[in-house]
């Protein structure tokens, strides 16, 4: 339950701060401008999604992690290092200044503790100071600026991380290791909310705050899980959760060396560039890539236990046939698509569907009732098992009411974090209700794969917005079958599925009913609140035990 508080209370501040930090990015200085050739946007875009990643990521570990010992060091050394990347974004340092942030930042997380001492080939002994010290900076600069590197297209960066992260608190948790697997699924849930509004063609960029808040709490989270003394892994295997960003870093200075140039020049040799000059889509670049983060994740999970040896060869293998395989389509001219081929005419599909005009029209009113009527009910038959609930909800009723009326001139907004806290109250008291009660979760599924099949219905018959699978869903889908994975030792795998579909389908409703923009849905709004007060009325009273 920590866990899923730590990732709803991220996603929440990072959906709520995003738009608000896009609207004040101009006043801030925080504006990507399209001025190098290497940049695939064309116009200016906000920077400034990094700081509500950030702050979602520490608001949670302030409220769910013991800050102390090596924990403290690493939120202190990210707070450098947003300073720092703020600063950046704003003025674009040189990289003499942005090495002196990021060394500050690396020497208060060594003197916290956070070392590499167990070195691969060499058995369990620590290794002294004056080695440990120096290869875990290395490691950290090099990996924090190798993901700054990559994050070349919408969604990329951020997805990427957001798997690595993925597999930092599945290990986490199998290691008993709480506080990092907080702060890897605070990261999780942060990076949700941005990739909102930076799935491709994104409203909005992380920049390098962003960037480098990632890689360095990536890999600052893979040290410390894999040099804990409860950890049976290879000190090896952080290079599997990174592999791709350093693969492509590695890559890009070799072909810069090769040909003489200083190798922090920028240029078009990053593995995204070199897929987009096969004539791949924006999209379909940033799914690649996220395929192959996962294939290393899903290397590094199952040779978690292997030796030292195995998963050098291994990434080594993983490296030549990336490398290679680019290099031989480049070498022979392959592409994807002839340049001249148009757009797939997405909008021909299911013709006969639109001519059915009332239900276009009534989708919305139809959805919106049948989501309502589910927090409203769900929060009515939920069992409590006690506590002191009523207060916490009444002060978070009042603090979302508040919330829409300075989001007024917001209404989308408003109701978008209005309906997702409610979700969360809802799949959270769901997570006390799942065994014993097979009637009351049969009728919620049934319930809600109807609500599916009509909003599926609905986004096939809308005329105007066009429905694709995107990278965000494939994020959204990846994370639905993983999850249970993680909290796996709490609660039973299928049963952490069917919550995980269950919350992500009330999201995927409430995403098309605001991309409709027709009104401000008002009693989706009121039924989200109505159900997170009876929630706590229900946990206070422990009426329904």
């Amino acid at each position: 339950m920590t866990l899923i508080a730590a990732f709803a209370v991220a996603l929440l501040i990072s959906t709520l701060m995003v738009p608000v930090l896009m609207r004040y990015a101009g006043v801030l200085g925080l504006m990507d401008l399209p001025t190098e050739a290497r940049k695939v946007h064309v116009k200016a875009i906000p920077r400034s999604g990094g700081i509500a990643i950030a702050l979602g990521v520490l608001v949670a570990a302030v409220g769910w992690v013991d800050i102390s010992g090596p924990v403290l060091g690493l939120i202190m050394a990210l707070c450098v290092i947003v300073v720092f990347g703020i600063i950046d974004d704003r003025q674009s340092l040189s990289y003499y200044w942005k090495f002196l942030g990021q060394i500050l930042a690396t020497l208060i997380l060594l003197s916290s503790g956070v070392l590499i001492e167990r070195m691969p080939f060499i058995g369990i002994d620590s290794v002294p100071y004056w080695v440990s010290w120096p290869l875990t900076a290395v490691f950290v600069i090099g990996v924090t600026n190798a993901v700054n590197l990559s994050d070349g297209l919408d969604g990329l960066a951020a997805g990427n991380s957001l798997l690595s992260l993925v597999l930092i608190a599945i290990l986490s948790v199998q290691i008993g290791e709480l506080p990092l697997a907080v702060l890897a699924v605070a990261g999780i849930g942060g990076l949700f909310g941005f990739l909102r509004y930076n799935t491709h063609p994104a409203t909005v960029f992380m920049g390098d705050t962003g960037s480098q808040f990632l890689g360095f709490l990536t890999v600052s989270l893979a040290i410390l899980c894999t040099q804990s003394a409860t950890a049976p892994f290879s000190p090896l295997l952080p290079v599997l959760v990174v592999g791709l960003p350093i693969l492509d870093t590695l890559m890009v200075m070799t072909i810069r060396t090769l040909e003489g140039r200083f190798i922090f020049s920028p240029d078009r040799n990053h593995i995204h560039h070199q897929l987009l000059s096969l004539n791949f889509r924006h999209y379909e670049v940033v799914a690649i890539l996220y395929l192959l983060c996962t294939v290393l994740a899903m290397l590094a999970y199952f040779l978690r236990f292997s030796s030292d040896a195995l998963i050098l060869v291994t990434y080594g293998l993983y490296c030549l046939v990336v490398v290679g395989a680019l290099r031989t389509l480049r070498s022979r001219h392959w592409v994807f698509r002839p340049q001249s081929e148009s757009a797939p005419g997405r909008e021909r599909r299911n013709l006969w569907l639109r001519r059915i005009d009332w239900y276009h029209f009534k989708a919305a009113s139809i959805l919106e009732i049948l989501a309502s009527v589910f927090f409203v009910a769900a929060s009515l038959f939920l069992k409590s098992h006690g506590g002191e609930g009523i207060g916490f909800a009444v002060f978070v009723v009042l603090g979302l009411i508040a919330l829409c009326v300075l989001l007024r001139q917001s209404p989308a907004l408003a109701t978008r974090v209005v309906v997702y806290t409610a979700s969360a109250f809802v799949i959270f008291s769901y997570a006390s209700n799942l065994e014993g009660r097979p009637v009351f979760n049969l009728l919620t599924d049934t319930y809600l794969v109807i609500t599916f099949g009509l909003l599926m219905l609905g986004v096939r018959m809308t005329k105007k917005e066009v429905f694709r699978f995107d990278t965000h869903d494939y994020l959204v889908m990846l994370l639905t079958i993983v999850v249970p994975l993680v909290l796996q030792p709490m609660l039973d795998r299928d049963d952490l599925t069917r919550l995980a579909l269950r919350f992500a389908l009330l999201v995927y409703v409430c995403e098309f009913l605001l991309g409709r923009q027709r009104r401000a849905y008002w009693l989706l709004r009121a039924a989200s609140l109505v159900s997170i007060l009876i929630l706590g009325i229900n946990f206070s009273s422990g009426q329904f035990s």
